[in-house]
């Protein structure tokens, strides 16, 4: 039985063995005809063609090897109908982007991770959404890793090092916690933005959003619905959130002229339990509150079930305000008030952070603030009085603060 050739010229590609148990020759010449040749593997059965390469994209492109990859990586300097040529010839030859000989070479790795704790709180999964867009349109993947306190942040941290990614988002909760690990990943070199991590040095890239000023706005507007007696359901004293929180709280009264009485001032642990109880032992004070600020969205449905199940009515006998506008708390009845955090956001300005430390681009600051927004729903109540707030309870409007 005849052996069969694959002669190929002028090509990148050059096989050298002899194939037996063929049945004819197979001669290719005068081009690098990539797909042509994977074709003939394929159909011959002998398996996948060597990978197509970046100069195999260029020759056909008829564009240099440096202008293939500036079009791969989403790069500048690139007329449009270069980009386009280029990206033809990586349809046509099934061009794939080889990562690991890259990496090798830039010594970056286009990878991202992003670490996460409390997985399973919706507001930092918000974060995440404002991430990936920005990470994909500039070619970089984001691996997820979940945390769970200090010694899982610095463990995760040790493997991103060793596994060469780009930079690093820390997506944390507000819990006032030791922040050594994280200044000593600083030292490697390696890039890092933290969001809603407090007690960090300004060297360190930060997202944060504005608890305090957000709380005072919403105890003001209160205040121009005709409240005089509000109290406040808080968080636990070990998250940053809370004493955030409880600032604004007491700003807003003072502000108003209100007294603060401590009576009025019950601490949770953000869960559904302890809203409920805490919303009890309001409701036993002469006199009960007239409206209740409550430091996040769980907290604030227990409190609302809570006023409810005690036969009085939201909002004529008691307003209700959350923080954190999760999904639910636009179907309880009535619908919740609520400060929407701006996570997503803080997600973006991340990520565009990182990718500009990355690029060893200078930062016009290493950290931002942004400023919350309250959606006004049914819970509160009352039309307020300040035009800037007409007509935005019945549509659940968001007002920025």
């Amino acid at each position: 039985m005849p052996s069969k050739w694959v002669i190929v010229t002028n090509s990148t590609y050059y096989v050298h063995n002899l194939l037996t148990c063929a049945r004819n020759r197979v001669i290719i010449s005068q081009t690098t005809l990539s797909s042509a040749l994977a074709s003939t593997f394929s159909e011959a059965g002998w398996g996948e063609a060597m990978a197509v390469t970046m100069k195999d994209v260029a020759a056909r492109a008829g564009v240099s090897i440096k202008t293939v990859s500036r079009v791969v990586n989403n790069q500048s300097e690139v007329s449009d109908e270069t980009r386009q040529r280029v990206q033809r010839a990586i349809e046509d030859l099934g061009y794939k982007p080889n990562f690991v000989a890259r990496s090798l070479i830039t010594g970056k790795t286009n990878t991202i991770a992003l670490l996460v704790a409390e997985i399973e709180t919706p507001f930092l999964l918000r974060v995440q959404r404002g991430i990936e867009p920005v990470a994909r349109e500039h070619n970089y993947n984001v691996i997820l890793f979940s945390v769970s306190d200090t010694a899982d942040e610095a463990k995760g941290l040790e493997v991103m090092r060793q596994q060469r990614v780009d930079g690093v988002i820390l997506n944390s909760i507000s819990l006032q916690q030791d922040n050594s690990h994280i200044l000593d990943f600083c030292r490697t070199g390696i890039p890092l933005v933290a969001v809603n991590r407090y007690g960090l040095d300004d060297s360190v890239g930060q997202i944060i959003w504005d608890d305090e000023t957000s709380s005072t706005e919403a105890v003001l507007h209160l205040v121009r619905l005709g409240h005089r007696r509000i109290a406040h359901i808080g968080g636990p004293m070990d998250r940053h959130s809370s004493h955030c929180r409880l600032r604004g709280y007491k700003r807003g009264l003072e502000q108003a002229g209100l007294l603060c009485q401590n009576k009025y001032i019950i601490h949770g642990d953000y869960l559904y339990p302890s809203g409920y109880n805490a919303t009890l032992s309001l409701l036993r004070i002469d006199p009960p509150p007239t409206a209740i600020f409550v430091a996040n969205d769980v907290m604030a449905v227990a409190c609302l079930a809570a006023v409810q199940r005690s036969g009085r009515r939201v909002p004529d006998d008691i307003a209700i305000i959350g923080v954190g506008d999760e999904i639910f708390s636009r179907y309880t009845t009535p619908t919740l008030t609520t400060i929407l955090l701006p996570t997503a956001e803080a997600g973006r300005r991340a990520a565009e952070m990182l990718l500009a430390q990355i690029n060893d681009e200078p930062l016009p600051e290493t950290k931002v603030i942004l400023p919350a927004s309250l959606t006004v729903r049914e819970s509160c109540g009352g039309q307020p009085l300040d035009a800037l707030w007409r007509n935005s309870a019945a549509c659940g409007a968001t007002v920025p603060l």
